[in-house]
């Protein structure tokens, strides 16, 4: 009779365990301002803001450390509460501060944030388009030079690993530059600076430190590879069907605006 519990108990902790279940600890904070009518993943108002920074920095740290607890070793429940956990929650401490600089401008500005951009047909079809497509034609490219590395280079400097990393960090920074490029004209620059100093504070935070603009700028055609970091534009991501976890995860975290969710409005 033990014997059947214990065995019941470790199905479910494997269960539980999956690295999935870690990863909608992040996108299920999110969901609350992207799964609803015309979500766009960005507070419009400072009601919809308090709630945004409640989701992110109470219950996502609540939902991980839960996860670490059961599924990982005390150090590295240790180590990566201290170098995720506690710097996501620190840094959205100084943006959700209330009446703070920072959250008073971008309360001021989310709404043309979204409405003329963030929702717009022209961020869908060409910014989310190349991100969504780029990713997963970066992730096809891994896989098929995963399977002949070491029977033909020995350059690790080449290694899929290494080219998956760059090529996604140029598509990334490029997105970024195109969302920038789009706040720019529909909202201002200083708009387009605040939603950049967002960028910095909110789940994104690893952006610019793992992927910084000096070292993979799209725009520089050493550091970035046009041909193996960007689909073609006539290329329709799958999305939410796709084997890319980056493209995958962006459609089920933006349903709204993400790909391969509803067909009609994929073209």
């Amino acid at each position: 009779m033990n014997l059947n519990i214990d065995c019941l108990i470790r199905k479910r902790k494997i269960k539980f365990c999956k690295l999935d279940n870690l990863l909608e600890c992040a996108i299920e904070p999110l969901s609350y301002l992207t799964s609803q009518p015309n979500g766009s993943g960005i507070p419009p108002n400072d009601m919809e803001h308090e709630q945004f920074c409640f989701n992110i920095h109470d219950y996502f740290p609540y939902c991980a450390k839960k996860w670490l607890k059961k599924c990982s070793s005390p150090i590295w429940e240790a180590i990566i509460d201290k170098v995720l956990v506690k710097a996501l929650q620190d840094s959205f401490g100084k943006f959700c501060k209330r009446n703070s600089k920072d959250r008073l401008e971008f309360v001021q500005n989310g709404l043309c944030i979204v409405e003329r951009v963030k929702l717009s047909p022209a961020y869908r079809s060409i910014c989310i388009r190349d991100l969504q497509g780029s990713t997963e034609m970066i992730h096809e490219q891994a896989l098929n030079a995963s399977r002949s590395f070491g029977k033909t280079s020995i350059d690790h400097r080449s290694s899929p690993l290494v080219s998956f990393w760059t090529n996604t960090c140029c598509a990334s920074n490029r997105w970024l530059q195109c969302i920038l490029g789009q706040l720019s004209n529909n909202c201002g620059i200083k708009t387009a600076n605040i939603f950049e100093k967002f960028i910095t504070h909110n789940g994104l935070l690893l952006l610019p430190h793992l992927c910084p603009m000096d070292k993979y700028d799209p725009n520089d055609p050493i550091k970035c590879n046009i041909k193996t970091s960007q689909a073609s534009m006539d290329y329709v991501p799958k999305g939410y069907q796709s084997t890319s976890a980056i493209s995958y995860y962006f459609s089920k975290s933006c349903p709204n605006v993400g790909f391969g969710i509803i067909k009609e409005r994929d073209f």
